[in-house]
């Protein structure tokens, strides 16, 4: 119970109900799944109890590795735990890489050493969600009910991250305390993942479908391919559809495969070249969400769109089906700052094919805001018909929706009205994510490189990608809660633990093994990590008692850019930049709180706020990261902590904790 609560009360009480319970001739395993099923019945009313299930939990599968290796002498040391924890993991290990689930390196460790260090005091800081979440990852050499315990995995992860350092058994021996601790939290499918044969560690895959249809297939397949191992797939469909919406009308058309794998009869009038019959938007989605569930069930399939699309309405429907449309895990709707100038002054908003206008997805900001409403003025005109497929040559490659538009070349309707309609999707409960292209736009340090077509699922990574080009990144969360002592920050641990986060997910684009190649070179030329923030909320409001008025999300923020930017120029300096460095705002000095003006044009070495500088040395480090570079070309990012969440016991939010009474 943490030190909380009248603890030997407490366990008596769990003893007496226990043995109330139990029946003639019951066994001892059953005896320890009767005291947690009355643990878990207790934890509805008393938290503490969540910590007192984990440990019954985990008491099985101590006696099960016991048994495995012989440790079961019937003296006390043959179950206890952190006897069993030394003395098997020599033996899990060659077990492990003898039946190929772990990486033949690992057994050039120390193993010796490394046994040393576990410490099994640490599973009390487990619930039974997260030992729940934990045996989901876990590996299991061997047959029956022997698996990987937390203390175990933790060791291999850090194993695993470490194999290409130098002094392997001495960051192994960091990075170990680091996940042990809950102070760092990684993606589980990097916890079960690394120290495997074929390590595939990525966390975020960003596509950008083309129009050319041998592209939309290779973008599929390679997109697919990358989401059987990471946690969330967002492809943007802005450059898909075609001419603007029409009635919903007509029958089915069986000669168009794609619509047919839709099993849908919404059609919008667009069309794939040489494929007879319309195939909406609609039919797009469906193809490349059933393509996704395929493979894995579990992971976020989100799909974007940009609100000037012709097809955006029936976007919307999509989305305001909610939870229970099969369509799409999530949706996200990119929108530019004048449509939002549009919706404040009531004035109307045009959609567009995006055929006839095929540079709106490469523009953000004043660029976009002038070709938009050029392209508005020439509506009259009937200018923005497409060329002709006869103008292209014999060997033309197809494109999605390659029919002449509608002679207006666009449908105007109130912005507002527009507006109203993607609320209402998020009030019936539809997945919908706002991205904001002009905000994001300004704020990428990489707009050198190409456009920002969206964000990932959830709002999280904003990564550039071209046409036809999967992007990947891959995360990680500092626990909060876990860096505040007597009501402060301890920010010395949290540069440190920030430090060696940016350390360890680094080495994670290093050994990921990547199925598609063109994932494996967008890392390998920008090097993305999202380093977030988790258990918000819990520290905040710890953090408040002591400094009420304080602006705690900046300075947090603040601070754990600073460390990251100062962490990745350290390793540029020994390992090199990235390669898509020169050019980028960071080469011209600039820095997060001025990434937005140097985009613009302003003088990125003008002074920074005073409350920045007055603790940490902004100017110091832009002349590091002139002279050095950087090694990775985004270090933080808003990304999704469920995980982390379900294995540190808080809320996966920043919103206030809720109770029924």
């Amino acid at each position: 119970f943490n030190g909380d609560g009248d603890t030997d009360g407490e366990a008596n009480t769990l003893l007496d109900d226990t043995l109330n319970a139990l029946h003639d001739g019951v066994t001892e395993s059953e005896v320890t799944s009767v005291a947690l099923g009355v643990a878990l019945q207790k934890s509805e009313l008393n938290p503490g109890y969540r910590y007192v299930a984990a440990q019954l939990r985990l008491h099985r599968s101590y006696r099960a590795i016991s048994r495995s290796f012989g440790l079961a002498d019937g003296n006390r040391t043959g179950t206890d735990p952190q006897h069993i924890l030394q003395r098997s993991f020599p033996g899990w290990i060659h077990r492990g890489v003898k039946q190929g689930l772990l990486d033949c390196r690992l057994k050039d460790f120390d193993l010796g050493l490394l046994a040393g260090v576990l410490d099994a005091a640490r599973d009390r800081l487990l619930t039974n969600e997260a030992v729940s979440l934990l045996e989901s990852t876990a590996l299991a050499p061997g047959s029956g009910d022997v698996q990987e315990l937390p203390q175990l995995l933790f060791l291999r992860v850090a194993m695993g991250l470490a194999l290409f350092e130098p002094n392997r058994n001495t960051r192994a021996i960091e990075f170990y305390t680091c996940l042990s601790q809950l102070d760092l939290f990684l993606p589980l499918q990097v916890l079960r993942r690394a120290g495997t044969p074929q390590p595939f560690l990525v966390d975020e895959v960003i596509a950008t479908m083309p129009r050319e249809l041998s592209g939309v297939f290779q973008t599929l397949h390679d997109s697919t391919l990358l989401l059987q191992h990471a946690r969330g797939l967002t492809t943007s469909f802005s450059a898909c559809g075609g001419s603007p919406r029409t009635d919903i009308a007509g029958d089915r058309t069986s000669a168009n495969q794609v619509a047919g794998l839709a099993n849908s009869g919404e059609k919008q009038g667009s069309r794939v070249h040489g494929v007879s019959g319309p195939s909406s938007l609609t039919n797009l989605l469906a193809l490349s969400t059933a393509a996704a569930s395929t493979v894995d069930k579990v992971a976020i399939s989100n799909v974007s769109l940009e609100c000037w699309h012709s097809d955006v309405e029936s976007f919307l429907d999509l989305a305001g089906r909610g939870p229970g449309s099969k369509r799409a895990g999530g949706f996200t709707l990119w929108i530019p700052d004048l449509f939002l100038r549009r919706v404040q002054a009531n004035t109307e908003w045009t959609l567009f094919s995006p055929e006839a206008v095929p540079d709106l997805c490469e523009l953000a900001g004043s660029e976009f805001d002038a070709r938009y409403e050029r392209y508005e003025a020439d509506l009259p005109a009937k200018s923005l018909a497409a060329t002709p497929a006869s103008t292209t040559a014999a060997t033309h490659t197809p494109t999605i929706t390659e029919q002449a538009p509608e002679p207006a070349g666009g449908r105007r309707l109130a912005a507002r009205e527009l507006w109203q309609r993607l609320l209402l999707c998020v009030l019936k409960g539809g997945d919908v994510t706002l991205g904001f292209k002009d905000s994001c736009s300004r704020s990428n340090p990489q707009q050198h490189t190409g456009p920002v077509p969206t964000c990932g699922a959830r709002g999280g990574f904003v990564l550039q990608t071209g046409p036809g080009e999967v992007a990947a990144a891959v995360s990680a969360h500092i626990n909060l809660p876990n860096h505040i002592e007597k009501g402060r920050l301890n920010r010395d641990r949290f540069s440190a633990t920030a430090q060696l986060t940016v350390v360890m997910l680094d080495y994670l684009l290093e050994l990921s093994h990547f199925p598609a190649a063109g994932a494996q070179e967008y890392c390998s030329r920008h090097r993305p990590l999202g380093i977030g923030i988790a258990g918000l909320q819990e520290g905040v409001d710890e953090l408040k008692n002591r400094d009420p008025d304080g602006d705690l999300t900046r300075e947090l923020c603040s601070l754990l850019s600073f460390t990251c930017l100062g962490a990745s120029c350290d390793l540029a300096a020994e390992r090199g930049s990235y390669a898509s460095f020169e050019g980028s705002s960071w080469s011209r000095g600039a820095l997060p709180q001025g990434v937005g003006d140097a985009a613009s044009g302003a003088d990125v070495s003008a002074p920074l706020r005073e409350t920045d500088a007055a603790e940490l040395d902004w100017e110091e480090l832009r002349s590091r990261i002139a002279r050095n570079g950087l090694r990775n070309a985004q270090l933080t990012a808003l990304v999704d902590d469920r995980d982390a969440a379900g294995i540190a016991g808080f809320s996966g939010s920043c919103t206030p904790k809720t109770a029924y009474l």
